[in-house]
């Protein structure tokens, strides 16, 4: 019991660390956001009240948080089983509250815990905290098998009392939290029955078990099943078997060898972890420039005529011609293949007076579809792998009137591969409505016209804009500007939720159009002013 009292007092120890850093983070991102950084002083790290009270709000989120996805987690089996009655019209589910609760119990104490037990490792955190703070690896490993399992049961517990509340049925809320304990003690400790194997047959054992799980489930549901499992699991009889099964496998976990396992998980996730983390965030900011970088063709005695930094941009992208040629004929013959497909399906469908404005409504569409396209982020990737990264060290690169003509220059190299693109999309357009009787007339030409147009720009500017604007990446391929990555996880956010937009696609053309084209108005005077001071080396 005391060793159980020092692993809860451990684990409070490295929760309370971890939001710290958390905290630490978020104000050293908040410092480095234009004009809102340079507000806040360097000092505010040395403010303790200010993070003490971070801190708490902080940890009260976190536990709001926590407790929300748990009622989230129950809402998703009962709407999964709402949806498939809705659907398939079948009236046998007993109830979407017991099917969902019966869907949630295989899902997450059986499957998720599952995969958390076969697939245990150290993260990163918990590897800087057992090196900054000299703790164990056997003390952390325990922390994550008893400790944090039981502190998600705990989060589980509102929710299962609303259950049983609104079901009727007291067992709900034991029965919950044992089966969570229970099979996340029961899988950790396969796990280590299975580590020493090989790599395949681990795969196959732990596969094997997942899909066990899936077809049980599957089983339940395609029998309905839900009304006896209901009745067997969430009763006297299921609290106390579950409560037999819980002793019995934390009695085995207790009595294996902590020591050893943990000497293992450090060798299998300690040694790669910061590597794997690093090559991750490389891929996804640096993946496209440096696929391409091997399809570099030099050409000798091109752009001959040119000089200084008109002839710099001019080589790079005269070499990289051919890389790029060939990404946009990819991209032309999806958008082929898609128009095809598009004319052929409006071809057999029945001709109506109201699709003219059913194609109107699903232009929005465009904008995550050109996102998804657009050659900006690509060029950018590759104009600082090949060309900034080693020349924005010589004071000659970093003139005022070099990094604008640059900037220019390639903006318009960008907006030229993707005005090719917003061409063929009209093209496909053109041809769906010859094929099926020019159904499409000059309201719905005339928005896609403005709005291709105003993606084209836009797209073509706005990766360019940031990284004039923050040059957020250094010399080792690492993002060093954390506003970059919230600024492109917005913007994303925003193409993406064009996806859910199914009604006032003229509104919508003309306001996305509007603001596309301010936007880039508006930034072509801030690179005037500000990028020659922005756009330089950060490390």
């Amino acid at each position: 019991m005391a060793e159980f009292m020092h692993l809860i007092q451990l684990y409070s120890f490295m929760q309370r660390i971890q939001l710290t850093r958390k905290i630490n983070g978020l104000l050293y991102y908040i410092r480095k956001i234009p004009l809102i950084g340079k507000r806040i002083p360097a000092t505010i790290f040395q403010y303790y009240d200010i993070k003490h009270g971070l801190f708490i709000l902080g940890a009260i989120v976190s536990i709001l948080f926590k407790l929300l996805l748990k009622f989230i987690w129950i809402a998703v089996g009962v709407g999964i089983m709402i949806l498939i009655k809705s659907i398939t019209n079948f009236s046998g589910l007993n109830g979407p509250m017991v099917a969902g609760l019966i869907l949630w119990f295989g899902a997450v104490p059986l499957l998720s815990r599952a995969i958390e037990g076969f697939m245990q490792s150290f993260y990163q955190s918990e590897l800087d905290f057992i090196n900054y703070f000299q703790i164990a690896p056997r003390d952390v490993l325990c922390m994550k098998t008893f400790v944090e399992p039981l502190r998600e049961s705990l989060f589980y517990l509102p929710v299962f009392v609303v259950s049983a509340f609104i079901l009727g049925n007291f067992w709900i809320v034991p029965v919950g939290l044992l089966g969570y304990l229970g099979f996340a003690a029961f899988f950790f400790y396969q796990a280590r029955l299975i580590r020493m194997l090989a790599k395949w047959p681990r795969f196959v054992l732990s596969g094997s078990v997942y899909g066990a799980i899936i077809a049980a489930l599957g089983l339940i549901l395609w029998q309905n099943y839900f009304s006896i499992m209901y009745q067997v699991l969430f009763s006297f009889w299921g609290c106390l078997g579950l409560l037999l099964f819980v002793v019995g496998a934390s009695l085995l976990l207790i009595h294996d060898d902590q020591e050893s396992y943990s000497r293992v998980l450090m060798r299998t996730t300690g040694l790669f972890s910061e590597s794997k983390k690093t090559k991750r965030e490389t891929n996804a900011y640096f993946g496209e420039g440096l696929r391409i970088q091997k399809e570099l063709q030099f050409v000798e005695g091109e752009k001959s005529q040119l000089k200084g930094n008109h002839y710099l941009n001019a080589l790079l992208f005269t070499r990289y011609r051919a890389a790029l040629n060939k990404s946009l004929k990819w991209r032309l013959l999806w958008i082929f293949v898609g128009g095809v497909g598009l004319t052929i399906l409006m071809y057999f469908l029945p001709k109506s007076a109201d699709n003219e404005k059913i194609f109107i409504n699903q232009l929005p569409v465009l904008f995550f579809l050109m996102y998804l396209l657009g050659f900006g982020k690509k060029i950018v990737q590759i104009l600082f792998i090949n060309c900034d990264a080693a020349l924005l060290f010589y004071p000659f690169y970093r003139k005022p009137k070099t990094i604008l003509q640059g900037f220019y220059y390639r903006f318009w190299k960008t907006f030229y591969y993707n005005g090719i693109l917003s061409v063929s999309i009209l093209a496909m357009f053109l041809l769906v409505n010859i094929v099926n009787g020019f159904f499409l007339g000059g309201l719905f030409f005339g928005l896609l016209v403005f709005l291709l147009v105003s993606l084209s720009f836009l797209l073509s500017f706005h990766e360019l804009f940031v990284y004039y604007i923050l040059q957020p990446f250094s010399s080792d391929l690492a993002v060093v500007n954390p506003a970059y990555k919230i600024i492109s996880g917005v913007f994303y956010w925003v193409a993406y939720m064009s996806l859910q937009i199914k009604s006032s696609g003229l509104i919508y053309c003309l306001l996305v159009s509007g603001v596309s084209l301010m936007h880039v108005a508006i930034g072509v005077i801030v690179i005037w002013k500000k990028a020659p001071q922005t756009f330089k080396f950060k490390g």
